[in-house]
């Protein structure tokens, strides 16, 4: 494992840093922590320090190979916020706008692993069904991700999260099925 958690190189490697970033100056907003007269370098560094500390902590190789690639890439995303939300956001998640809606997708997905671990069999395996259960602990269980009704909404549009819920749920028991049928077939081939 000593390869880079990121390879900031390539385009992938390059979302996930943005989206990295992004999650957390979605959360400053939120929070009313986000000081938007901070310098964008100032601010992109200190975001990817955190990130990059807690990525280091549980991976043991490098988590980035060019660190100031990667910090180009995290001003970027903050220049990019800054531009789309020039004032304190008043949602806690976006999924319209001129940025990715990744973080509200990790949110619903995080929901989904979450009971896969600790309840399997209290996962709905319609994705419709999954996703009503994401909405009622949303309702129930705001603080869960980090939302405070005296700060603003969950979302942004909730009917659209609403459909992108089950549309990342969808893609997630794809995913799994595929995943399945593949391990199915590599152990035929072993034993057969």
């Amino acid at each position: 494992m000593n390869d880079a958690f990121i390879d900031c190189t390539t385009l992938e490697g390059q979302r996930r840093i943005r989206g990295y970033v992004l999650g957390w100056l979605e959360r400053l907003d939120y929070g009313g922590r986000l000081d938007r007269g901070w310098p964008v370098e100032e601010l992109a560094g200190r975001v990817w320090d955190r990130v990059e500390r807690e990525f280091a902590a549980v991976w043991l190789g490098p988590v980035v190979e060019n660190r100031a690639l990667c910090r180009v890439i995290a001003e970027t995303m903050v220049e990019d916020y800054y531009a789309a939300y020039p004032a304190r956001r008043c949602h806690r998640y976006s999924v319209l706008g001129d940025l990715p809606d990744v973080t509200f997708r990790r949110c619903v997905l995080d929901f989904i692993q979450d009971i896969e671990e600790y309840e399997p069999a209290a996962l709905p395996r319609r994705p419709e069904s999954a996703a009503e259960e994401f909405w009622a602990t949303v309702r129930e269980h705001p603080d869960r991700w980090g939302c405070k009704p005296e700060r603003g909404d969950f979302v942004d549009d909730e009917p659209h999260a609403r459909a992108l819920s089950v549309e990342v749920i969808r893609e997630y028991f794809a995913l799994q099925g595929r995943v399945a049928e593949q391990r199915a077939a590599g152990a035929g081939r072993v034993d057969g």
